[in-house]
């Protein structure tokens, strides 16, 4: 989970694909629960470049939902703001980067 800004400078939180040698579903939506739940106390919104997401209820077993096309073609740009360390790591922004330089898509999740 990164914190990151949108174009008019708001922040949002974006998780970056969940790799996992167990295909539980239950880890995804452990992880989307956990960052949406850091989203509202945020006020704020949490967006993925994943066409999956889960839907977070503990009793649900089903399988991931796949994004609508619509949603699909709604896409948010979010950038880095910044930090500490000269460069980070991001899938999504193309590996190693400039925490400044960092530039992804996502869909609001």
């Amino acid at each position: 989970m990164r914190l990151l800004e949108d174009e008019n400078g708001q922040p949002r939180l974006f998780v970056e694909r969940v790799y996992s040698v167990n295909p539980n579903t239950a880890i995804a939506k452990a992880i989307i629960g956990l960052a949406k739940q850091k989203a509202d106390k945020m006020n704020t919104a949490v967006f993925s470049q994943e066409t999956k997401w889960w839907n977070n209820d503990e009793e649900d077993e089903s399988p991931p939902v796949q994004a609508s096309e619509s949603v699909k073609k709604n896409t948010t740009t979010l950038k880095g703001c910044g930090g500490r360390s000269p460069v980070v790591y991001s899938d999504a922004g193309g590996g190693l980067i400039k925490p400044e330089k960092l530039v992804v898509s996502g869909y609001k999740i």
